[in-house]
């Protein structure tokens, strides 16, 4: 009974602060993710600090463990944060198509016979003399 009463409070919990714009955090981040310096160390795991983004020179401020101890991410050491990638490298140009073949002209047409001469007329009678 007491499980559902925890429950039945941690979805209050979660409807409310939904509703206000805030959520319980649902869990602590792991060494080389985000959290935010102004929680301190909160955001991070057990054993973990917040370190400062320009300290690290990543994009955001990032777990890692205190000074003395070394890290196992890469971000913590510095300039590189896992959770962005790198772009790839462009793709090479397709070859372009080959140029169809030229139809063949059409024959010319066949001229015309010519008409045909008309004849001449009969000459008119003399006159007398």
């Amino acid at each position: 009974m007491r499980f559902f009463k925890l429950c039945a409070l941690f979805g209050s919990l979660v409807l409310g602060g939904a509703l206000l714009g805030t959520a319980p955090s649902c869990g602590l981040q792991g060494e080389g993710q985000r959290c935010d310096r102004l929680a301190g160390d909160a955001d991070c795991d057990t054993g973990l600090v917040c370190k400062a983004k320009e300290d690290l020179g990543t994009a955001s401020d990032i777990c890692c463990p205190p000074a003395g101890q070394a890290p196992t991410d890469l971000a913590c050491s510095g300039g590189l944060q896992h959770d962005a990638g790198t772009g790839g490298s462009a793709g090479t140009a397709g070859t372009g198509g080959t140029a169809g073949t030229g139809g063949t002209a059409g024959t010319g047409g066949t001229a015309g016979t010519g008409g045909t001469a008309g004849t001449g007329g009969t000459g008119g009678t003399a006159g007398a003399g």
